[in-house]
């Protein structure tokens, strides 16, 4: 039975990301997006793709987003595993997460940076995004978060993403930054750096809302 729950939310989520990718396509803006987001009683989440660094908010996006740069991240050909060093950035290391594409749709996380697990309320090293959307009032983050991922393998493009967050988690913002990871064989991975903005006590959370744990990240 919970198999069965997990996958009819799985193919929602997926659906739901689709359409808010599909109509980004066709504008500036997804009117799912808003809604969703509207519905939780939310008030930004912003998605734009290639950003310069002038878009971005956040110092340490713009300090990651000028390593990646370095690297070759915006140039033809892109980011490469082969090449990519990611000790050059630092303790920013901390920040990244890197998310495979899985057949369904839906992405999985190979490697969740421990200052993303500290700010956050999950532990995802090895889970899928859909995991998120199983817990109780999980809000509308995960099909969000998952649509920018499906945007950056779509266009082959950097997305930067800047969002608020419901009143139990423990920072106001998420800011992120993702860009393509080309393999050897052609396959994509997606680097995502993320961090979370304005530091606030959080609201009481809904029954089965776990808490952070620490975690250490692959780096």
């Amino acid at each position: 039975m919970e198999n069965q729950r997990l996958q009819i939310v799985r193919q929602a989520l997926v659906s739901t990301a689709r359409s808010i990718v599909d109509e980004l396509d066709f504008g500036d803006a997804s009117l799912t997006l808003r809604r969703i987001w509207a519905e939780a009683g939310m008030k930004e989440a912003r998605i734009l793709r290639n950003p310069a660094p002038a878009d971005i908010n956040d110092q340490t996006v713009r300090r990651i987003y000028a390593a990646l740069a370095a690297a070759g991240a915006f140039a033809p050909g892109g980011l490469r595993q082969a090449t990519f060093k990611p000790e050059t950035l630092g303790a920013d290391l901390r920040y990244l997460n890197i998310v495979d594409p899985v057949p369904d749709g839906d992405f999985r996380f190979a490697i969740y940076g421990d200052g993303v697990a500290a700010k956050s309320t999950a532990q995802l090293q090895s889970g899928r995004m859909s995991d998120l959307a199983m817990r109780p009032q999980s809000g509308p983050g995960p099909a969000f978060f998952l649509a920018s991922y499906m945007l950056v393998l779509r266009h082959n493009c950097a997305v930067y993403t800047r969002n608020d967050t419901l009143p139990w988690i423990p920072v106001a913002h998420w800011e992120r930054l993702m860009v393509p990871l080309w393999g050897p064989g052609g396959e994509a991975r997606i680097l995502s750096a993320v961090v979370g903005v304005g530091e606030r006590i959080p609201g009481r959370a809904p029954i089965g809302w776990s808490p952070p744990s620490p975690e250490v990240s692959s780096f």
